[in-house]
């Protein structure tokens, strides 16, 4: 065997390493991927349950906020405790739109997320009016998705 066979044999034997090493790095790149959709979406999960956590320990929090789906008239504590609950809602919808940009959040993992927020603006008109003074506070795509699931409603 001479010494032109020998490189090509090295050719050959380090292209086929190259070959491999990019299949495991695909492998790798998609398992990271995935993973990162996972933590995502836990963390918002963890996020609203929190949250939720919040109102049960919080007679003030559910007073107002069964007057706000109720239509009744709220002193300005309870306005404000609604008002906070609502925003903390709509940075978690925020939130979640980001990761969806991203690329870490599937966009059916978006539309879970934010089915309990688009609920709630079916049940209360303050909703509305909350979102129409804070909604300068978001970037216009995410004013845009909201707004298209809320027309869906």
């Amino acid at each position: 065997m001479n010494w032109d066979a020998v490189g090509a044999i090295g050719e050959v034997v380090g292209a086929f390493a190259v070959v491999c090493s990019l299949i495991y790095l695909g492998y790798q790149l998609r398992q990271n991927t995935r993973t990162a959709e996972v933590t995502a979406y836990q963390e918002m999960v963890r996020r609203i349950a929190e949250l939720r956590q919040v109102m049960l320990g919080s007679p003030e929090l559910a007073q107002a906020l069964n007057k706000a789906m109720r239509e009744e008239e709220m002193s300005n504590d309870e306005k404000r405790r609604y008002e906070v609950y609502l925003h903390c809602m709509l940075m978690n919808a925020d939130a979640a739109f980001f990761q969806h940009q991203k690329g870490i959040l599937p966009w059916e993992r978006l539309i879970a997320l934010t089915q309990p927020l688009v609920r709630h603006f079916g049940y209360t008109r303050r909703a509305h009016l909350v979102w129409s003074n804070r909604q300068d506070e978001y970037i216009p795509d995410f004013r845009q998705f909201l707004e298209k699931q809320l027309s869906k409603k």
